[in-house]
């Protein structure tokens, strides 16, 4: 049989259930991929992914604005970008491109052993080209909604489709909550990174209550983050030379409450709501003491293990 008769034959979950056996194997071949990156967290960012696509086929977004109910293939779609959303990370595999859809050679090679349909290929490659957060911060594609200078461009068939986002958003939730918290502990360990700079308020602030958490995190904060790693200047980027404490300021914070305009997604929105508690306790309680606390990080994946067994 033809590899286009048998595609035809397949259901969606079929694809999905291929590219997790093919997904299995690529972790496997690749072990220099830290746990921070690894397949637990593309499986947890897809579980996400698969509860925000039950929760957008019944929640009061759909209704209110009368889009079209998240079809089988399209769920498939956005459960293999959520699946393959990492395997061509730029810490692990440097490339040249610029986050082009096309830039993304391992989920293309996975998805193409799946025998995934070609256009069903370009939207997966679409969705994992806005997942990146140094790339597309908490912007919204114009492909989804234009900008008012763009108003006049014809509407893509990602238009107002805001599921599209889903991958995002999901690996959003993984970034932050105690899993959050774990990971970039962990991350800063691989990469030998402080995690934290004495004497530097900048890198590393003291806040003494909640409010003052939020008040170093500037708007201005995360834009001059976004442009130092966009621009990969060593200068610039203060991410290149940085402590953890910094990057909770820089990013982690940012991402953990985007606004609900633009998520749509109830299951979303309310996991999103839950995950800045643990990063802002962290930040407490080095402001306390000028020392993180890593007996509380170690505690947190303590809890995480066990919530696995």
């Amino acid at each position: 049989m033809s590899r286009v008769a048998s595609s035809q034959h397949r259901r969606p979950e079929d694809y999905c259930t291929q590219v997790e056996s093919l997904l299995k194997q690529f972790y496997n071949q690749h072990s220099h991929i830290g746990e921070s990156h690894g397949l637990s967290h593309v499986m947890a960012v897809h579980d996400h992914a698969m509860k925000a696509i039950e929760s957008h086929r019944s929640d009061s977004y759909t209704m209110q604005t009368h889009l079209p109910i998240i079809s089988d293939m399209t769920a498939a779609e956005i459960r293999v970008a959520a699946l393959l959303h990492d395997v061509d990370d730029t810490k692990y595999f440097p490339r040249s491109g610029s986050n082009d859809a096309e830039d993304f050679p391992n989920a293309r090679k996975i998805s193409e052993s799946a025998e995934l349909p070609p256009s069903s290929i370009s939207r997966i490659l679409k969705m994992i080209s806005w997942v990146g957060c140094k790339e597309n911060g908490n912007n919204v594609p114009p492909e989804i909604e234009p900008k008012s200078n763009q108003q006049s461009l014809a509407p893509t068939a990602y238009y107002q489709q805001y599921y599209f986002l889903i991958p995002r958003w999901s690996d959003r939730l993984e970034a932050v909550g105690p899993i959050g918290v774990v990971r970039c502990y962990q991350y800063n360990r691989e990469t030998g990174a402080p995690l934290w700079k004495d004497n530097d308020s900048y890198d590393s602030p003291r806040p003494k209550c909640e409010e003052e958490v939020w008040q170093f995190c500037t708007p201005d904060r995360f834009e001059a983050y976004l442009q130092g790693e966009r621009d990969g200047n060593e200068k610039e980027n203060r991410s290149s030379n940085s402590s953890m404490m910094s990057h909770y300021y820089d990013k982690l914070l940012h991402i953990a409450r985007p606004p609900p305009e633009i998520v749509r997604n109830t299951y979303l929105e309310d996991k999103a709501k839950e995950s800045s508690k643990e990063l802002i306790e962290v930040c407490l309680r080095f402001g306390k003491t000028g020392v993180v606390d890593e007996d509380y990080i170690l505690n947190l994946e303590k809890t995480l293990s066990l919530r696995k067994q």
